[in-house]
């Protein structure tokens, strides 16, 4: 048995167990060896490298390259002189090898795609399903306590809404639409004093019609068309979908930025009550819900096709905050309305359209 003390600590890297060692040196390689003078280990000295240890430890760690793996901790003055004698790459950095930035390049893509699969994806199908399990009074409140500061962004006059005879006859010919479609709860329908050529469908069955609309049109059909789509949205609960994805993607958003109060997710709610732009998918889906919902009606909902090419012509071309903000093409949906309409009643009298027309003064 060598009565030689240990002078280092081995730990071979598989297990937590620390072993006393002493050392060996030769021209080329430290051998390591226990205290019964066995082989533990023989590290090429060319290969050895000094691994990060606290400073004012008075030790010294070395390992054999820079990759995981066994690890010796010299304590011993003299040992530890050697070492930087002998070793003279001792405190190299690590180097690159050629490719090192292919397996970055596979994580970082699979990175960026899960990404995109989550916004693109998963948040928008999963939004829609729980859309449809939010208890109706939820969307009533939210929009209740929403709906003052979409007033204010639209720029309504006085107090913001329209009242008259006008009133009764849009509300009245709302109800009959969900009345023949089975909607199966209350549509609170109001005008809105504002320019702007635009109807909404708020969270609850909230539906607003701004002055600017009505003004556009050329044909009470086509606001009632009108009115029949947003109908469609407050059906398929396109507004609740679109509320949750907006705060589904500003809380990942919120932890991303470390945003822990939650303002950008409230952000981003309000902006979707705001502006309103559902997916094409959604308004392909709203526009067939009018058009059924039309010929159920016996209406002809063939003038809505006009009103689209005014509103077009009327925002020149813009996406802001107009109705067709996320619709397919005019031009095309024109023509697929045309093809699709089926009624051919008149859904209000010219008395009752000239009261519309007059709701706003």
């Amino acid at each position: 048995m060598d009565d030689r003390q240990p002078t280092a600590v081995f730990n071979d890297g598989k297990t937590a167990k620390a072993q006393a060692v002493r050392l060996s040196w030769s021209e080329n390689a430290l051998t390591i060896l226990d205290q019964d003078g066995g082989l533990v280990a023989k590290w090429p000295l060319p290969e050895i490298r000094a691994v990060p240890i606290p400073h004012g430890s008075g030790e010294v760690r070395v390992a054999l390259g820079h990759g995981p793996g066994a690890r010796l901790t010299v304590r011993d003055a003299d040992d530890i002189a050697h070492l930087e004698a002998v070793c003279a790459d001792l405190h190299a950095r690590p180097g690159r090898e050629s490719g090192w930035w292919k397996p970055y390049l596979g994580w970082g893509s699979a990175a960026v795609v899960s990404v995109v699969v989550i916004f693109t994806v998963i948040i928008p199908q999963l939004s829609a399903q729980l859309a449809k399990i939010v208890p109706w009074p939820w969307e009533v409140a939210l929009t209740e306590q929403v709906e003052p500061q979409l007033l204010q962004v639209f720029g309504g006059k006085g107090k913001g809404y329209c009242d008259g005879p006008g009133l009764s006859v849009l509300r009245d010919r709302v109800e009959h639409l969900a009345a023949v479609t089975g909607f199966g709860h209350d549509i609170n329908l109001s005008v809105v004093d504002s320019p702007i050529a635009n109807a909404v469908a708020l969270p609850g069955g909230r539906i607003l019609v701004f002055r600017g609309l009505i003004d556009l049109a050329d044909d009470p059909n086509a606001v009632v068309a009108v009115l029949a789509h947003e109908l469609g949205h407050a059906t398929y609960r396109h507004g609740m979908a679109g509320v949750i994805q907006s705060s589904a993607t500003a809380a990942l958003i919120s932890l991303v930025l470390g945003d822990v109060t939650g303002g950008a997710a409230i952000t981003y709610v309000a902006e979707t009550l705001i502006d309103t732009s559902y997916s094409r998918d959604m308004e392909r889906q709203a526009d067939q819900f009018a058009l059924d919902s039309m010929a159920e009606a016996d209406w002809d909902a063939a003038p809505l096709a006009g009103l689209l090419t005014k509103l077009e012509e009327a925002n020149g071309g813009a996406k802001d905050m107009d109705w067709m903000s996320s619709h397919p093409a005019t031009e095309d949906r024109a023509q697929e309305i045309k093809n699709a309409t089926h009624g051919t009643g008149r859904s209000m009298s010219e008395r009752e359209w000239k009261e519309v027309r007059a709701l706003c003064g």
